[in-house]
């Protein structure tokens, strides 16, 4: 018989049926019954889950969860060093989702190949492989879709710039060269009289 105190952490060896058989603190294997024992991170994934469905603001119809805007604080704070406002980190999430919702209002939707292939640049300017970026995310707390997710939105903003602005900004030759004529067509001249003294001797 083994006494054990709350919180020990322990090594589970064997399983059976709602019976595990655990190694003590004293290193002795005893068995006890699962109700009485809770696996190492369970705490952690159920608070995550908790937070994943706690939806803060709503965009369209899209939610953000207190989980995105827990994920993008630690990413803003990766990359700046610094923790960011959660009203700002809040704002950046909204923003993000309006622009995609837009782009996709016009019919440009940035696919997942777009994505991936923006994210393998990345790591190439950091002299790193996806696999290894997504593992240093990983390491300070970061899923790889909250930086995916930021790419995409980047990406389809500026194509709906171009795509709604550019033909509206760009002249052509056609144009420019009609505009000339009718131009030359009506060119005119502008006279401007002054009186003129001449003094008779």
């Amino acid at each position: 018989i083994a006494v054990l105190e709350k919180g020990s952490k322990l090594q589970v060896v064997a399983e059976d049926g709602e019976w595990v058989r655990v190694v003590a603190p004293s290193e002795v294997p005893v068995w006890v019954h699962q109700q009485f024992v809770k696996r190492l991170g369970t705490e952690a994934r159920e608070t995550a889950a908790s937070r994943a469905q706690q939806i803060i603001v709503i965009v369209n119809g899209e939610p953000i969860t207190a989980l995105d805007i827990d994920q993008r604080s630690k990413l803003i704070q990766l990359s700046t060093h610094k923790a960011p406002a959660r009203q700002e980190v809040l704002d950046e999430l909204i923003n993000e989702k309006l622009k995609v919702r837009e782009a996709k209002k016009w019919g440009l939707d940035v696919s997942n190949t777009e994505v991936d292939n923006a994210y393998a640049s990345m790591a190439s300017r950091m002299r790193s492989t996806p696999e290894q970026l997504t593992q240093q995310l990983a390491k300070s707390g970061v899923n790889v879709a909250t930086l995916k997710a930021r790419i995409k939105a980047d990406l389809a903003w500026p194509q709906l710039v171009r795509g709604r602005y550019q033909a509206s900004l760009q002249i052509g030759e056609k144009d420019l060269l009609t505009a000339m004529e009718t131009k030359s067509d009506e060119t005119g001249y502008d006279y401007t009289l002054r009186p003129i003294l001449f003094l008779v001797p």
